[in-house]
Parts: structure tokens; C-alpha cells; sequence
């Protein structure tokens, strides 16, 4: 843990670009990046986790050294308070900069939506927590700007779901993700399937696409055609990202939830792992990309997060 908190002390951008006005680019001080320092540009939600990390590290561990100051981390809440676009969510590196009629000018023949930044409920979402998670610890520090932030942001939310209670996916496969960001947001905002009528449209889109077997499987084929494709076979990584966001929601009926808990528990090895399944990453809406710890960080937490709530899982095996 203090070697986690040690890298994360060590990525945190801590200048911005030389020549940042002249080469258009954005401030980088405070921020972290996609991959390390040196690759050197922001990414909102890689800041927000960022933030969350470090203050959840050296706020809750008492062996944790405060080694990023405050002065650093209110450092990242600037960078962050300046990447809402107008309609109030987060894209990815920078804000909206230009028209989408720049995409029909587009070079590239595999990948779509790269000629300007657009809002992602992911990332909205990510930066909308990780600004919570710094008011609760540093409540003096620009307490008025996160507010309307975080306000603006849940507006967002709201207006990106679906007819049907679903949200779209960009950065991984597809509805199952966005679902569990867009229902961490709304239940940081006290919105649960109770008392939120888009919290409940959320959770009943995702009951509705709960496979025979208990789990969910989502085909990358998601991403291309904007609509749910499921997979041939049920995968840990979406039965775990439906199986948080239920569980963030406080959907009343434990026996969807119970399902998918076996399900994950059934896949897990004798050693502990979890197999490679289909592909769980994606960008610019086919290029598909492995994070092989997905199926590991995901299904653990789903299976924490259901031992704090009904119990442990391990009686089901």
C-alpha cells in the first residue's frame, strides 16, 4: 500500500508545458495522466482517481505518510474545475474545443469521434466523486465552485440516459460500464433506486439484460452500433460492473444481485484468478483494448462490496 501510494506521489504531474499557450495545450500541474509522468497529459478521470486514491490512502491508513501536501491535491481540483464543458460533463484530455462538423473531416478510416473532445458519463462521473471525496476532507478550499461543478455535473447525468435507462459507454464495453459510473454519480448525490426515478430506470435496464446463467455478457459490437449487444457467453468484467452499480443503486431484491455474485464465484480458479474472457476495453467506438486486471479488479470489489452488504459470498461455493 505505501509503494501504491509512493507511485502515486511520483506520477502526479508536477508542472505544466513548456510553451503551454503557444502549442495549445492545457495546465498539467496537478494532474495525472493515462500512463506515467513523463507521458504528460491530463486525463479528468485518471485525476479524479488519482485524488481519491491519495486522500483514501493518507486520510484512512494510519501507517500512510501525508507525502502529496494539500497544496498538491487542491493542485488537481483546479485542474479539474476547469475541464466542465457547457453542457456539464467531463470529456477526456481537454474541453470541447470545436464543432462536430470537424468530424466529416475525420482521416482516419477505423476510428470515430476523434476530431474534437465530447462528454463522457464516465469521466463526468469520476471527476464529480473524486471532487467529493476532496470536500470532505478539505472543506475550506473553493467549496462554492465544487458545488456548481458537481451540480452541473449531475444535470449532465440525467440528461445523457437513454429512453430505454441506459447510458453509453466510451471508454470500455459498453452499457454495463457507463451504468456503473452514471450510478456512482447519482448515489453520491443520495439518488437511489428508491427515491430516484433515473436510478430506478437504470437498474431495470440492467435486470432486463441479466443472462440465463446469472451474469451479463456485452459484445464490443455495443460500441459500434450504440445499441446493448450481448455477448454469446456471460463475462465477469460486466457481471461485476452491472453487479456494483445495482448494488450502488440499493436495488431492494437481493436475488438478481445473489445471481451474478455465484456467477463470479463459480469462474474463480483454485488459485484465486479469474480466466481472460472477451475483450473489455474500448475507444473511439472500435478499437477494442485488453486491461487484463479488470477481471480482477472489478469482481473483487463487487464480491466487498456484497460481503458488506448481505454477507459473505463464500457460503454460495
Amino acid at each position: 500500500m505505501i509503494q501504491a501510494l509512493d507511485f502515486l506521489d511520483d506520477s502526479q504531474f508536477k508542472g505544466d508545458p513548456v510553451h503551454m499557450s503557444r502549442c495549445y495545450r492545457t495546465k498539467t500541474k496537478g494532474a495525472w495522466g493515462f500512463s506515467t509522468r513523463d507521458q504528460g497529459y491530463v486525463v479528468s478521470d485518471c485525476t479524479s482517481l488519482g485524488l481519491k486514491a491519495v486522500i483514501n490512502f493518507q486520510e484512512k491508513l494510519s501507517y500512510a505518510s501525508k507525502s502529496v501536501s494539500k497544496e498538491r491535491l487542491c493542485q488537481a481540483v483546479d485542474i479539474l474545475l476547469d475541464m466542465q464543458n457547457e453542457d456539464g460533463g467531463i470529456a477526456s484530455y481537454e474541453l470541447i474545443r470545436g464543432s462536430e462538423f470537424l468530424e466529416w473531416m475525420n482521416p482516419a478510416e477505423v476510428f470515430g469521434n476523434i476530431m474534437i473532445e465530447y462528454s463522457y458519463p464516465e469521466c463526468t462521473s469520476c471527476v464529480m466523486t473524486g471532487l467529493k471525496t476532496f470536500s470532505k476532507y478539505y472543506p475550506d478550499y473553493r467549496a462554492d465552485e465544487i458545488k456548481k461543478v458537481c451540480d452541473k455535473a449531475i444535470k449532465y447525468i440525467y440528461k445523457s440516459q437513454r429512453e430505454d435507462g441506459s447510458w453509453y459507454g466510451s471508454w470500455a464495453i459498453c452499457f454495463t460500464y457507463a451504468a456503473m459510473f452514471a450510478i456512482e454519480a447519482l448515489a453520491s448525490n443520495g439518488e437511489t433506486y428508491e427515491n430516484s426515478e433515473v436510478v430506478k430506470k437504470g437498474c431495470e435496464f440492467l435486470i432486463s439484460k441479466q443472462m440465463a446463467d446469472g451474469g451479463w455478457g456485452e459484445s464490443y459490437k455495443s460500441c459500434e452500433l450504440e445499441v446493448y449487444t450481448d455477448h454469446e457467453r456471460s463475462q465477469v468484467v460486466n457481471t461485476a460492473w452491472a453487479l456494483l452499480a445495482l448494488m450502488m443503486a440499493k436495488y431492494p431484491k437481493e436475488k438478481p444481485i445473489k445471481r451474478g455474485i455465484q456467477l463470479i464465484m463459480k469462474r474463480q480458479l483454485s488459485n484465486g484468478e479469474w480466466k481472460q474472457e472477451a475483450i473489455e476495453g474500448v475507444f473511439n467506438k472500435n478499437c477494442a483494448i485488453s486491461y487484463p486486471n479488470y477481471k480482477f479488479i472489478f469482481t473483487i470489489w463487487a464480491l466487498g462490496k456484497y460481503a458488506k452488504l448481505y454477507g459473505d459470498p463464500t457460503i454460495f461455493v
